[in-house]
């Protein structure tokens, strides 16, 4: 994966459609596949610890497939209600992969995700990256490391490690955690604004309340502004079909 830019971001990019195909194949012809809808309401849209909505409310709804062989695919897309041009697409992203838990062991997840910003993301620009990843789960805590040759069209290779962990308190309480680290590992050189490490967080607690899950979280970025390091936090309700 560290090798030239053009083969592993062509792996990614035109990989990605082909999977999707594949699994949707697969799903379509398992009569035990599930089939999951999860639509979302937000106060702004965060990715990483950074705003990516422009601090502006935001509609999403999640389709996803399940089969027992353990493969997945899904699309997900979100609506942003900008502050001047009403609502708008803000982002598109297809993901495929495969998730097995291991005989009295771990749970393993391989998979692939691509994601496409409109202009109305943070930044005032379009943008867009995709990345390959592999996990680890064991009770309540997984681990992720994901890899992307051209991270937000920035031409930069990239390698961010995660950890997530949640437990429940009390009945119909969910609270959870979330750090992670992104290193530039290639590509062309960063302005020098940019830092070649960056950091993020979140806490969050979520209610479940008839079927319904409303979670408030506290997420922030670091170490500079370059990224969009200021903290915030997220009201969001949601729901499973």
């Amino acid at each position: 994966m560290t090798g030239s830019r053009g083969g592993a971001g062509s792996v990614v990019c035109c990989g990605l459609p082909l999977l999707l195909a594949t699994l949707a194949l697969s799903v379509a012809g398992s009569a035990a596949a599930q089939v999951r809808v999860s639509a979302e309401l937000a106060s702004e849209a965060r990715f990483r610890g950074r705003s990516v909505s422009d601090n502006q409310p935001v509609a999403g709804l999640d389709l996803s497939y399940d089969a027992t062989s353990g493969v997945y695919a899904g699309i997900a897309g979100d609506l942003v209600a900008t502050a001047h041009n009403g609502v708008q697409p803000l982002t598109l992203r297809e993901y495929a992969g495969w998730a097995r838990r291991l005989d009295n062991g771990p749970t393993i997840d391989l998979g692939l995700t691509h994601a496409n910003y409109t202009e109305y993301y943070g930044p005032r620009r379009a943008a867009h990256y995709s990345e390959i990843y592999a996990g680890v789960s064991v009770r309540r805590v997984t681990g992720r490391l994901s890899y992307s040759p051209s991270y937000f069209g920035r031409q930069v290779r990239t390698l961010y490690g995660e950890v997530d962990s949640a437990v429940q308190p009390a009945r119909n309480w969910r609270l959870s955690a979330h750090a992670g680290v992104l290193a530039r590992v290639g590509g062309a050189p960063l302005p020098p604004t940019y830092r070649p490490m960056q950091y993020d967080w979140r806490l969050g607690l979520t209610r479940a309340v008839r079927g319904f899950q409303i979670e408030l979280a506290w997420s922030g970025a670091g170490p500079d502004a370059a990224y969009g390091s200021r903290s915030g936090v997220v009201l969001a309700l949601r729901r499973d079909f």
